[in-house]
């Protein structure tokens, strides 16, 4: 097992995890940020060609196998066939597969909560895994359990 393997062991309810950054390396798509004016599109378009984060894949794979869990990513859902054919091709379960709405360009950590609020409504949330350090304060401060996916800051 993973290093959360004590957080797999008393998890109930619903596991939320994250993708770019948690489960999909997106360090090398950096470069479409790091400019003046950030090339959001660019950015997303060349997420299919992420290498898996190991540590990453392994505890998605766990989660999915102790109990129900969804992936909410802030990528638009305009990339959602590249996002789909990027989980099945690391053998993780593509579905569910919650997205940002096309145009929302709130921060993550804004949409994030909101959407866990909806999310809440009709699920216990057992788990939130994610790796944006603003994403896991904001959560954190509204009381949700979280964990702070570090494997890609190592």
């Amino acid at each position: 097992m993973t290093s959360g393997a004590a957080l797999l062991a008393k998890r109930t309810g619903l596991a939320i995890v994250d993708i770019d950054g948690t489960v999909s390396d997106s360090r090398p798509r950096q470069v479409y940020l790091d400019r003046p004016e950030p090339d959001w599109a660019a950015f997303f378009a060349a997420s299919g060609s992420d290498e898996p984060l190991p540590e990453g894949i392994a505890f998605a794979l766990e989660l999915a196998a102790t109990g129900p869990m969804m992936w909410l990513t802030g990528r638009p859902d305009l990339y959602r066939g590249i996002t789909d054919e990027w989980l099945r091709g690391q053998g993780l379960p593509p579905k569910p597969l919650d997205m940002r709405p096309d145009g929302d360009m709130r921060p993550a950590a804004i949409f994030k909560a909101e959407r866990i609020g909806q999310i809440a409504a009709d699920n216990e949330i057992g788990l939130i895994v994610d790796d944006d350090d603003e994403v896991v304060a904001t959560l954190q401060a509204a009381g949700w359990p979280v964990h702070h996916a570090t494997w890609m800051h190592r």
